[in-house]
């Protein structure tokens, strides 16, 4: 599923990048990727998978699989179109647009059966936060197999 998250994370960078109202450009990380630490002054958002297992199958082989995915948007104080917003409001405002952003995802493959938004959270601090907050957005996923890049 390397590649699935890969496919997931230069979509969602490429928007990100294209979004001509954010002063700063995000960037896709995996989850727990060792010395990622929110700080004060750049936003990232990470993807994780969840679990992986069989939906669907017929006699030779696995056709769909289940994929729940969870992606973590860091906002900090930046300005968004223009205007100064706070850590918390930044965390909601990328959340929104990450949201956006899977959902044109999902009609850009042939591979994806279904892409259900479970959750979004509301902005919650990391830490104390101090530097940063966080929006957990989670996903189920099928997707049909064997997956090829989108």
């Amino acid at each position: 599923m390397k590649q699935f998250i890969d496919d997931i994370i230069s979509y969602i960078d490429t928007q990100f990048s294209n979004d001509d109202s954010l002063t700063k450009t995000l960037v896709g990380h995996y989850a727990y990727e060792k010395g990622l630490e929110p700080d004060a002054v750049t936003p990232f958002y990470t993807v994780q998978l969840l679990d992986n297992s069989t939906s669907l199958e017929d006699f030779d082989r696995e056709t769909v699989i289940s994929v729940p995915l969870q992606i973590n948007v860091y906002g900090v104080k930046m300005k968004v179109g223009g205007v100064l917003n706070d850590a918390q409001n930044v965390s909601l405002i990328l959340a929104e647009k990450c949201i956006s952003f899977l959902e044109q995802f999902k009609y850009s493959t042939n591979k994806v059966i279904s892409m259900r938004r479970i959750t979004c959270s509301p902005a919650l601090p990391y830490d104390d936060g101090s530097k940063a907050y966080y929006s957990a957005i989670r996903y189920n996923i099928q997707l049909k197999m064997p997956y090829v890049g989108a």
